[in-house]
């Protein structure tokens, strides 16, 4: 009805329907319409706005990269977020705005994925800061603690245990804030990224340590052990345990440890 009324008249009543087409088509799985309808109403905003800036245009580069990220393509992906952050830049300076926070984010996340671990690093820093003064520690705990965790990815990818520790030590903190110490997911995928830095540092024993909290922790959450959570807690386990047989003192042994400890330390898109 609106594009019979519209045409191809940048309308902000078609804008928004194709902006809403193309959400329920990749709602759907229909990643290639979401695109189609969203590069649309992209298209319609640029025709309506011309060359100011305004945030609609950023969000639907976000959106768009979005799509192309669940596609697996990256590059696309990236391409469309680095469009979006540019004009969230320019819109908001240095000032901490919410939407500038996601696109430092997001950005972080597709150049994390590509293995460019220094511009992630990089990008994830500026989340952080301007997280901490949109929010400080508190009322929004839980977003502090996914930047903290991602932040300690990026560090471990790139060898750079003791920092890797630090930022895992400081998630598990603020998650013994939030759930206040009582078991929950987030605290035992906490104990697994520290467990498994200390395992590329060689120190089998808190590894083992850490992964056994993990253990525990699911075991009072689930109960059942037949869950899906425990599949990774047992490996680490019996990888550790392996290790230090092999580490260990013996005579006539020339076997070489194997290092396939399997850390849950991909950074979230949660903001």
């Amino acid at each position: 009805m609106r594009s019979t009324l519209y045409g191809d008249f940048p309308h902000p009543e078609l804008i928004e329907s194709h902006l809403q087409i193309g959400e329920v088509k990749e709602s759907l799985y229909d990643v290639i319409s979401a695109i189609e309808s969203l590069k649309k109403s992209l298209s319609m905003q640029i025709a309506l706005y011309g060359e100011s800036l305004h945030p609609q245009v950023a969000d639907t580069c976000g959106k768009i990269a979005h799509v192309y990220e669940s596609l697996g393509d990256y590059q696309h992906a990236e391409e469309y977020q680095r469009k979006g952050h540019s004009m969230n830049l320019k819109i908001y300076q240095a000032f901490p705005h919410p939407d500038l926070l996601s696109s430092y984010q997001s950005l972080a996340d597709l150049e994390y994925l590509q293995g460019d671990y220094s511009s992630a690093l990089n990008s994830y820093q500026n989340g952080l800061k301007m997280q901490l003064k949109i929010y400080g520690d508190t009322p929004q705990p839980q977003h502090v603690a996914t930047s903290y965790n991602n932040l300690g990815a990026v560090y471990q990818s790139r060898g750079d245990y003791s920092s890797a520790l630090e930022y895992y030590l400081k998630n598990l903190n603020i998650n013994f804030v939030i759930y206040r110490h009582l078991p929950h997911p987030d605290i035992a995928t906490a104990y697994d990224n520290i467990g498994a830095v200390y395992q590329s540092q060689g120190d089998y024993s808190s590894t083992l340590e850490y992964h056994q909290r993990s253990l525990n922790i699911n075991l009072k959450i689930y109960g059942d052990r037949s869950h899906p959570a425990f599949n990774a807690s047992y490996k680490n386990l019996a990888v550790i345990n392996q290790l230090q047989r092999l580490t260990s003192p013996g005579p006539g042994s020339n076997d070489q440890p194997t290092n396939s400890s399997t850390p849950d330390n991909h950074p979230s898109d949660e903001l």
